[in-house]
């Protein structure tokens, strides 16, 4: 086999054939990945090799079938292989020589391809550079498809005598392996369950798979399988054609069928006893275990539209590629109950119906994202409106999944990386909600000044979407009944009982769970839409003992931040006509997510309006988590205070603001200690008891949670002359700006009702990798150079050393 090795190798660079070869791939690869703008990995904005292996198999195609097409063609058209068979060789050693002579020569080829990680990592945007890990997968990938790729030739030049129709059909067999599974796996005829396997008898899902830089047992036995099936077709083959006559073809079939079988038996047994390894730095194709339990109990297909296809940026395709990606993991855990595909909203519809079917989305909590496209280089930029959304289906139930989330005037860059992280829990959750027998009621509470007006619409409306909802009054209420799974407390403004706060003690020490969001002093945008200043002082809620026994206080105090939100004012007068300008408001703060919470791990900041800080209390059986904070440039301002715009107009003295991360909301999880301990005598406790049905605990029996915010602006919604209530967390003078209040909001009813554990998913980190612009415009012309002809140089290099071996060999 060696020996055939080496003869192999010396003819194939001993001629020019060879190096035309493998300098056309390499021509190729620096055009489209260097050179044409459309494919261009400098315009691609990200520090990565995704073009390369998009590419690659795609010219593969061509460049392999050319380097195999005379491996047993120019032996048949020569009459060598004859001589070939006397040799003290078996056709396995013979097959297995010239096999793995190609598999070098197209490993040769793809060293150069070298190059482009190197440039990619010289313009990458520090300190982040390229996830080694990953590209090192795919480049194992890139391989294992050659060699299959090989394989497949080496098997069309045992065919025939001649070297053309053994490249055509290399080429053909080779696109049809990798191509022509998927192709036909998307006949409707197939779908529900038979397009699954189909697409996982072609080379395609099994490339996809491990290029992305998971290694699969799985892919590697299917490359093993086809290796091993086309290189025996070959030895059966050559068998055939120089020894045996044309009535022993039964027999070989029969051989032929008994080893396909054989293979096809080892990908069944593979595909229930299997390991992976995921190299990506961030492990980002790794489930979470809540997912794969969720995923493996499917009893009904889901059905997953995404709306992320067409010509898009760079960022909206890598969130579309990250999306596919995703949901190809599901797949592998959901199998056939996973179907997936990407489309245009509204494609193939008339202009009336796509607006319809637009709308639908809208109403599905899918947002519109307003695109600038410059349609021809010498036209400007038109708007195009895209939907960066999915619709999820499971049986009778439709859900919409919003994947890009919205900015809050943070980098865009840094928004999609924290799209993309939050891919799994999006899907997840969407799936878990539909699967959900009961939905958890939340009791939003009344009877202490809460409101049921227009501005609380947003969160009114958000929870029922997902929740059971209904009011209850703890005035007409003896207590409150456990068939609640969440309390809302929504800036109250009148003062609570020791009778009202008696109800919600025993409440919380049954395990009920509970929002707290007070506005403990008087001070809201209700009384800045009345008048331009007023005092605020403390509101008097007689909370304060209750909160204290559960681990928290918040103070009677004002927070003001540098960070803050801003709003128009009149700054004077000109012309008799009033200047308006935007202003900074330092009693709005714009509040950042602290630590890796589930709740607020990957979120923008959160609007608040007149917020006050809270103090945690140590020690007890309760932990302390902080999800919401003031930036590094505030301060607290004791009450009373005046609140007066008209002093907004002097710029802040940053050095007044030197507090840093002030407190703002709160997690507690712990077993609570009811405050009526030791406060009640038997026959109160007794009295209690009969009324509710559930004996008088002064401890929680488990673990419970709740979450105190000191601001009831946060989840209370604007109202717009124009458009009516607008969604939380938008400043109806900045309307572009969408803050995190909602996602907040939903993610604290989602971690308070939710048990499943899915709300880990959210802790996924995606790290922004990307190309820094300034280098690439310094040097585009230079690496441009570099990555198109350095390659084609190394080959060059090779050439002439192996023929100055050779030569002195031969001497």
């Amino acid at each position: 086999m060696l020996a055939i090795f080496r003869k192999e190798i010396h003819q194939f660079f001993s001629s020019i054939t060879g190096y035309v070869a493998i300098i056309l791939f390499l021509l190729a690869n620096g055009l489209l990945l260097f050179v044409f703008p459309d494919t261009s990995l400098l315009d691609f904005g990200y520090a990565n090799l995704n073009p390369l292996f998009e590419l690659a198999p795609i010219i593969y195609l061509l460049l392999i079938p050319a380097i195999t097409m005379r491996s047993f063609a120019d032996e048949f058209r020569s009459g060598t292989i004859e001589l070939l068979s006397t040799k003290p060789l078996s056709w396995w050693q013979i097959v297995q020589g010239k096999f793995w002579a190609a598999a070098l020569i197209v490993l040769i080829s793809l060293i150069p391809t070298l190059v482009y990680y190197i440039a990619i990592h010289q313009l990458s945007a520090p300190p982040v550079h390229l996830d080694n890990g990953g590209i090192a997968g795919s480049y194992l990938g890139l391989l294992l498809l050659g060699i299959v790729f090989t394989a497949i030739g080496i098997w069309a030049s045992s065919l025939t005598a001649n070297a053309v129709v053994a490249f055509l059909v290399a080429v053909f067999t080779c696109f049809l392996f990798y191509n022509g599974f998927d192709a036909i796996s998307k006949i409707p005829a197939f779908s529900g369950g038979a397009d699954y396997y189909l697409q996982m008898a072609g080379i395609k899902f099994h490339y996809t798979s491990i290029s992305r830089g998971v290694i699969d047992s799985r892919d590697v036995i299917y490359f093993a399988s086809v290796v091993g099936l086309m290189l025996y077709l070959s030895k059966i083959s050559l068998q055939r054609r120089v020894w045996q006559s044309g009535g022993s073809q039964k027999k070989y079939l029969q051989r032929a069928l008994v080893v396909v079988a054989v293979l096809i038996g080892i990908n069944v047994l593979a595909a229930y006893v299997h390991g992976r390894a995921d190299l990506t730095a961030e492990k980002r194709y790794t489930l979470a275990p809540s997912t794969k339990q969720l995923l493996r109990r499917l009893d009904n297909p889901v059905t997953i539209e995404v709306f992320l296809k067409g010509d898009y940026p760079a960022a909206f395709r890598q969130l579309a590629q990250a999306s596919e990606e995703l949901l190809a993991e599901f797949r592998e855990y959901g199998g056939k109950n996973i179907r997936f595909s990407f489309q245009s909203p509204g494609q193939g519809m008339t202009d009336s119906a796509r607006m319809t079917f637009q709308q639908q989305l809208v109403e599905k909590g899918i947002m519109p994202f307003n695109l600038q496209v410059q349609q021809d280089a010498n036209q400007g930029y038109q708007e195009k409106l895209i939907f960066p959304g999915a619709l999820v289906h499971y049986k009778d139930k439709t859900v919409g999944v919003n994947l890009l989330k919205s900015q809050g005037g943070q980098d865009p860059n840094e928004t999609m990386s924290a799209s993309e992280a939050l891919l799994e829990y999006q899907f997840v959750n969407a799936i878990y909600k539909m699967q959900q027998p009961r939905k958890p009621l939340v009791g939003y509470m009344l009877g202490n000044g809460e409101t049921l007006g227009v501005e609380v619409y947003d969160a009114l409306t958000t929870v029922q979407a997902n929740y059971q909802l209904d009011t209850f009054s703890l005035q007409h209420n003896a207590f409150i009944p456990r068939d609640f799974d969440l309390l809302l407390f929504a800036r109250p403004t009148n003062r609570f009982t020791d009778e009202d706060k008696m109800k919600i003690d025993q409440y919380v020490m049954q395990g009920g769970k509970i929002i707290w969001c007070l506005d403990v002093l008087n001070a809201s945008m209700d009384s800045l839409q009345t008048k331009n200043n007023f005092i605020a002082f403390d509101r008097g809620l007689n909370l304060e003992d209750l909160l204290f026994r559960y681990g928290v206080r918040i103070n009677p105090d004002l927070i003001q931040d540098l960070q803050s939100d801003k709003v128009p004012l009149i700054v004077g007068n000109v012309g008799n006509k009033p200047q308006i300008q935007e202003v900074d408001v330092p009693f709005f703060p714009l509040l950042s997510p602290t630590g890796n919470h589930p709740i607020v791990k990957n979120m923008d900041r959160v609007l608040s309006h007149f917020v006050s800080s809270i103090d945690t209390i140590k020690g007890g059986d309760v932990t302390k988590t902080i999800l919401l904070t003031s930036s590094d440039n505030s301060r607290i301002v004791p009450t009373p205070v005046e609140i007066n715009l008209q002093n907004l107009r002097d710029r802040p003295n940053p050095r007044e603001f030197r507090r840093a991360y002030l407190p703002a909301a709160v997690l507690l999880e712990g077993r609570f200690h009811s405050l009526f301990h030791n406060r009640l005598d038997r026959a109160q406790q007794q009295a209690i008891a009969q009324v509710s049905g559930q004996p008088f605990r002064d401890i929680a029996d488990t673990v419970n949670k709740m979450i105190v915010i000191s601001d009831g602006d946060m989840i209370a919604n604007a109202v717009s002359r124009k458009d009516g209530p607008l969604q939380m967390g938008i400043n109806p003078f900045r309307a572009d700006y969408v803050y995190a209040n909602k996602e907040f909001f939903l993610n604290c009813l989602e971690y308070l009702t939710n048990t499943s554990g899915i709300m880990e998913t959210r802790n996924k980190q995606v790290t922004l990798r990307l190309l820094d612009a300034q280098k690439i415009k310094d040097g585009r012309t230079k690496w441009q150079a570099i990555c198109f002809l350095a390659p084609v140089g190394l080959i060059l290099l090779f050439a002439m050393v192996f023929q100055f071996i050779r030569q002195r060999k031969f001497e």
